[in-house]
């Protein structure tokens, strides 16, 4: 099973979040998502989610800052089961801008009630959660989610 870590910068009162459109040729083209990543082998979630923030945003997280909103495990279209991570972040340092324009080719604010029409399904269907306050969980991509 692959682990990601995945963040929700948010504007106040959650109102707004930066997204990404990540350019890995054949995953989601064009389609936005959240600041995400990888777990590195003996990696912490929480690391790993303070090391992307700064290597795509340019954002420097305090773990102790983050707040987890929710898990989805999700099948995705090439057949492996993937395990997403969300944390919520309403403080860091540094300015989000786009640090990685080779692997993404934009990054942008919107508001959380008018998402993308391109945004990918998956992360939608977190997103949509977030005024939910407890912490979530949810199925994806086997034809109903939770």
């Amino acid at each position: 099973m692959d682990v990601r870590s995945r963040l929700s910068p948010a504007a106040p009162q959650r109102a707004s979040f930066a997204a990404a459109t990540p350019q890995y040729p054949g995953y989601e083209d064009g389609n936005y998502s959240v600041i995400a990543g990888h777990v590195d082998p003996g990696e912490r979630v929480t690391q790993a989610l303070v090391r992307e923030a700064a290597e795509e945003a340019g954002i420097q997280l305090n773990e102790e800052e983050v707040h987890f909103v929710h898990v989805i495990q999700r099948q995705g279209a090439d057949g492996p089961v993937y395990l997403d991570f969300f944390f919520l972040a309403e403080h860091w340092q540094g300015q989000v801008q786009n640090c990685e324009p080779s692997k993404c080719d934009d990054l942008q604010w919107f508001p959380l009630i008018v998402l993308p029409t391109n945004t990918i399904p998956s992360v939608r269907a977190v997103l949509e959660t977030l005024h939910i306050q407890a912490p979530r969980f949810s199925e994806y991509g086997w034809g109903s989610r939770a």
